[in-house]
């Protein structure tokens, strides 16, 4: 990572991440001002350049950053730059192994153990009629479980401080970057059914990465800091449900862990900064019109947003269908297997994590994948704890994430296991480590 060393005790200025902002945000922008696909093409190049030359200690704070901004190049059909991250910094990985020899049996036995979950959908796949182009999406998937599986080999201590830091300002310049585009289209009037969403493509993974770095937060800063606050005004804008019954339970849960070692000092610090927030909010009617949108969606959907029948749906097709229960359908095609042509109702995602898994690889890969994922967490817990770090503090990060995706399919995300691996790291090490190797 690009860096420049300040003298007299100043921190050092990092220029890469300083680069990844301000592409973003010309991206954007430009685009308002000077609506042209040419910088556009520029900037994508460009990125590519930065990504292929990046540092291997850079490679999942990087990830971290771009995945707020997955929707960058849209409007120019390259729906790609964040699966080209995790490709790209794979690869430079698995080569790097290779080279210096550093592959341990475990990293191939994982690998191995990956291969069988490929070859059984893939086996699914075929099995039901269905192959086609999609089955290629299964490259940048493969690709982020071969970024998990090599990382622990590449680096030796990571600096989850980095990890954290960049997630955040890319969430915050996708936050920033993705109200151009709307504010182009409806200036500051925005509908009242308008659900903003950063660059995403969906308004809950925006949420879903808003939670993570509110609890990430608490537990490495351990006190309510800018960066919280910060997270939770912009997660309020996404309208979810899901994000404030999430981020209730999650604060509750951190109060009654961490009630011994709060100080009223630290809550004072911040109190400044809750009253300008709260006389903002007031003076520009934000509350009243959050609250509104809230309870608009509330009023035209029930509160599980139809999810339910989502789940009742594929739950009775899968017991009308006793095969597909236990082997599954494949991840890419079980929407065309357990159709219904009387109900468009199955043609929808399960909109749940759980839900995808049990319809997409039945008992048996249910069971499979969970085992894998349980060894992939022993590996980093095997690796990275040596810290005595008490888990009980990430508790309400980690539930955070197992109880938001209950309204998200992320089984096919690319983001996925490396969500676990981030999750898994902050829990085992120190916040003040720094990576070194």
């Amino acid at each position: 990572m690009l860096k420049m060393e300040v003298k007299n005790g100043i921190k050092k200025i990092d220029v890469r991440l300083i680069t990844y902002v301000f592409i973003v945000l010309l991206k954007q922008f430009s685009y308002v001002f000077f609506p042209s696909n040419i910088i556009s093409y520029l900037l994508i190049v460009a990125l590519i350049f930065l990504f292929l030359t990046e540092k291997k200690e850079n490679f999942l704070p990087v990830i971290l950053f771009f995945h707020p901004c997955a929707a960058l190049f849209d409007d120019v059909n390259f729906t790609y730059i964040f699966n080209f991250t995790i490709v790209i910094f794979a690869l430079k990985q698995f080569v790097l192994l290779y080279k210096q020899k550093l592959f341990t049996n475990k990293n191939k036995k994982l690998l191995i153990l990956l291969l069988l979950i490929v070859c059984y959908e893939i086996i699914l796949t075929l099995a039901n009629g269905f192959l086609d182009a999609g089955i290629l999406s299964l490259v940048s998937w493969i690709s982020s479980y071969i970024f998990v599986i090599t990382y622990m080999s590449v680096i030796d201590k990571p600096d989850v401080n980095k990890m954290l830091k960049y997630f955040y300002y890319g969430f915050v310049a996708g936050a920033i970057g993705g109200y151009a585009i709307p504010y182009s289209i409806y200036g500051i009037d925005f509908p009242s059914k308008y659900r903003f969403m950063g660059l995403f493509r969906d308004p809950n993974v925006y949420s879903l990465d808003a939670l993570l770095i509110i609890f990430t937060s608490l537990k490495i800063k351990k006190r309510l800091s800018i960066m919280t606050i910060v997270t939770i005004t912009l997660g309020c804008f996404s309208v979810s449900k899901m994000f404030l019954l999430v981020l209730l339970l999650g604060m509750g849960l951190h109060l009654i862990i961490n009630l011994k070692t709060i100080k009223a000092k630290e809550i004072i610090k911040v109190m400044p900064l809750v009253v300008i927030a709260c006389v903002i909010g007031i003076r520009f009617n934000f509350f009243t019109t959050i609250y509104d949108k809230y309870i608009d969606r509330i009023d035209v959907e029930n509160i599980s947003t139809g999810r339910t029948e989502i789940i009742e749906f594929y739950l009775g097709r899968l017991y009308d269908k006793p095969l597909n229960l236990i082997f599954g359908s494949s991840d890419s095609n079980y929407r065309l297997v357990l159709q219904d042509n009387t109900q468009k109702r199955s043609l929808y995602e399960t909109h749940n994590t759980y839900l995808e898994l049990l319809v997409a690889w039945g008992i048996l890969g249910t069971t499979y994948y969970l085992i894998y994922i349980e060894k992939i967490i022993e590996y980093i817990k095997n690796k990275y704890n040596k810290y005595d770090m008490k888990i009980k503090y990430s508790f309400p990060l980690i539930f955070s994430f197992l109880l938001a995706i209950f309204s998200l399919a992320y089984l096919s995300a690319d983001i996925f296991v490396i969500l676990i691996l981030f999750i898994v790291l902050v829990t085992y090490i120190p916040a003040e480590m720094e990576d070194t190797k």
